[in-house]
């Protein structure tokens, strides 16, 4: 991952817009993402794979954005979690020779106890006790020691097993949550939903869009790093709204979706009232200027699933209330009208 400087990311993203605007690319999170790194030409495979979309499409549709984003933007993400997959199978793998040693080791000192049986009821002067007293106490230590490297291999190979575990864990974490807010981001979003909607189990569920009033004003006013705060400020609480069946996601910019798991639409409505009352309460400190921020305030639209809705479907009515939200004069919520 290469990280530019200031100068050079507003240099990059100079080159980067006119070619969007030339090729009526629309001017979306996943958009910028892989133009950015066409015009870095860091990645040479997504060039020609651009330049071939180009050339075929007179334009980069959004079922290519995806393709594209997925195979050349995340690729790090995938790949590290390949990496620890590999991982966990060169431990196992060098756990079975480790077993199969033992086994060995095992089957070795039976047969030697077999022969020693054997000797025994030898007569007494054709028997050695000496020698095969020797020979078992030798077979003994070899087992001992294998068993005993056995056992340290195994403890070794469990602290190395949960530290892939760990590596894994964060590895699936930084691709299915959004890095500034913390929530989970849209692509992750829509495979759940998609993959709910193929099971036939969102009769239960109501969608809610949730958008920041005014939001560029706090980056003009106050900059970018309290741009970024309000929306971990308003990221975080969105996060203690929902329960452990529905989800909260930065759906891109300054808009969120939250997948609520309520069948009654008054009850949501309720629910997102109480948040917007919430959003409301959040206060910032300028620190540079010494004054609060406080005046934070969000529209909501609201929409419930029905049935043989698809997931473009669902989230379109929910935006059209968002945009009423906005028209009425913002900082409000308001219902789906084919809902009510």
């Amino acid at each position: 991952m290469y990280q530019d400087s200031s100068e050079q990311a507003a240099k990059y993203l100079r080159e980067a817009v006119p070619l969007m605007v030339k090729h009526k690319i629309p001017p979306t999170p996943y958009n910028y993402a892989i133009w950015y790194s066409y015009v870095t030409n860091r990645n040479p495979e997504l060039k020609t794979a651009i330049d071939d979309t180009i050339e075929n499409h007179g334009t980069c549709p959004s079922s290519a954005t995806e393709e594209l984003f997925r195979s050349h933007i995340i690729g790090d993400q995938i790949a590290d979690s390949e990496a620890v997959q590999q991982g966990l199978k060169a431990v196992i793998s060098e756990l079975r020779a480790q077993v199969d040693a033992a086994l060995v080791g095992a089957e070795d000192f039976h047969q030697l106890l077999e022969a020693s049986s054997t000797s025994l009821e030898l007569s007494p002067e054709r028997l050695d006790l000496g020698a095969l007293i020797g020979t078992l106490s030798q077979g003994t230590q070899n087992v001992s020691d294998t068993t005993w490297m056995f056992k340290r291999r195994m403890a070794e190979a469990q602290q190395e097993v949960e530290q892939l575990k760990q590596e894994l864990k964060l590895s699936q974490q930084e691709a299915e949550r959004d890095p500034l807010s913390g929530l989970y981001n849209r692509r992750y979003f829509e495979r759940q939903v998609k993959q709910l909607l193929s099971q036939e189990v969102m009769e239960n569920y109501c969608l809610i869009i949730v958008d920041i009033d005014h939001f560029k004003k706090f980056n003009d006013n106050y900059g970018h790093l309290i741009g970024d705060r309000v929306i971990q400020s308003v990221a975080q609480m969105l996060q203690k709204f929902v329960a452990d069946t529905e989800m909260a996601v930065r759906f891109g910019g300054e808009e969120f979706l939250l997948l609520v798991r309520e069948q009654n639409l008054s009850i949501v409505l309720e629910r997102a009232e109480n948040v917007r009352k919430q959003t409301q309460g959040i206060v910032l400190k300028d620190r540079r200027a010494g004054k609060d921020i406080s005046r934070i305030t969000a529209s909501f639209g609201v929409s419930q699933y029905r049935a043989g809705d698809t997931l473009g479907g669902w989230i379109e009515r929910a935006d059209k209330a968002l945009y009423r939200a906005k028209r009425q004069g913002r900082n409000q919520v308001v219902a789906d009208t084919d809902a009510q």
